[in-house]
């Protein structure tokens, strides 16, 4: 709308077209508050490394470690053998299983930040 278009709208008029253009900058405001924390979170989930995919992965007898939001340390470990065999399916079926323990504090931290915490 041009500033002549404008100057010849009644007050009524023009407090209808203020409250559409804000409405307008509310949407948009909005909009972009999603787009950012989107970002973010984009930003936060490439930190997460890949964790053991599948059980062909597990070497028997080794230690693994797990995301433990939880504990101070952001992971607990397990060892893959017979005993343990259900335990560690779980948490590669979650994909909470790494290779390392930094890997998965890395993992831990990621997620903590992702929900608004600080690890």
């Amino acid at each position: 709308m041009t500033i002549q278009e404008i100057s010849k709208l009644s007050n009524e008029q023009l407090l209808q077209h203020i409250e559409s253009l804000n409405s307008i900058i509310e949407q948009n405001e909005s909009a972009l508050i999603e787009l950012s924390e989107n970002i973010k979170s984009a930003e936060i989930l490439k930190k997460i490394p890949t964790p053991v995919q599948s059980m062909d992965e597990l070497v028997p007898n080794t230690t693994y470690y797990i995301v433990n939001i939880y504990g101070p340390s952001g992971f607990d470990y397990v060892v893959a053998d017979m005993q343990h065999s259900y335990q560690i399916k779980e948490y590669v079926d979650k994909k909470i299983l790494h290779h390392t323990s930094q890997n998965a504090i890395a993992h831990t931290k990621a997620f903590i930040e992702l929900n608004g915490g600080v690890f």
